[in-house]
């Protein structure tokens, strides 16, 4: 399977080809729009070659650019029903986010603008919306297999409604992990409930994949298995300003 890599300020969106065309997994910071474009011409591919588009959460470094995609492919959206309302507002929901260090405990606050570290970006419209299909529910995860061979895995912890995405032997994974210097036990910066983010690592780790992140290079599945006892012993800190 051919799988394409976009990388702008340190987040990635992924491009794979499947037996119905070509699908996009996440959508990167806001304003990457032209840079997007340009690769996806590079690569040899025009917008209306995307069929779909897949949301793992709605982070703004992860759909910044999301509604200029849809308008230009006209591809189908695939997410959690969680995610509409913040698909909506064009503002990403950090309530009760907890940071998983005391570095970020002090960093995330003062990096932000507007509420969050990865906060606005440009709202979905209403006939965006209500096409969108939800992949937490038992038609919506039929319709995405039967037309893309693609499996939706909840994997929420990071956000209450995270969604990893399976093809064959590669998962899409978002921020269930990420694979940057500052994280070398693969612990993302920010968990909202930590028993179902180490119920989501031992659900991935039980697979025998290669991980895609929104962060950093690609992983093997049994990385986060070798990690998982840090996962659990991890110490949430509350973060004042989203509590």
């Amino acid at each position: 399977m051919k799988i394409l890599t976009f990388t702008r300020s340190f987040a990635n969106a992924y491009l794979f080809q499947t037996q119905a065309g070509w699908l996009l997994v996440d959508s990167g910071y806001p304003g990457g729009e032209k840079a997007f474009w340009k690769f996806v011409r590079k690569s040899g591919l025009c917008p209306t070659d995307i069929q779909g588009v897949l949301v793992t959460h709605t982070h703004a470094d992860h759909v910044g650019f999301l509604k200029d995609v849809l308008d230009q492919s006209g591809a189908t959206l695939y997410c959690a029903s969680g995610h509409l309302p913040t698909l909506k507002r064009g503002l990403a929901d950090y309530k009760g986010i907890q940071a998983t260090s005391a570095l970020m405990r002090c960093v995330l606050p003062i990096s932000t603008h507007g509420g969050g570290t990865n906060n606005a970006f440009p709202p979905l419209d209403e006939g965006q919306l209500s096409r969108a299909v939800s992949v937490n529910t038992q038609e919506g995860k039929e319709a995405l297999y039967a037309r893309f061979g693609v499996e939706a895995i909840p994997t929420s912890g990071h956000t209450a409604h995270c969604v990893s995405y399976r093809i064959g032997d590669a998962v899409f994974a978002g921020d269930v992990a990420m694979h940057i210097p500052a994280t070398p036990r693969l612990i993302p910066f920010i968990v909202t409930d930590h028993s179902s983010h180490v119920e989501s690592w031992e659900r991935l780790s039980a697979l025998d994949c290669t991980l895609y992140l929104g962060h950093g290079a690609p992983i093997e599945s049994r990385e986060l298995g070798k990690r998982l006892p840090y996962l659990r012993k991890v110490k949430l800190r509350p973060i004042p300003k989203w509590q």
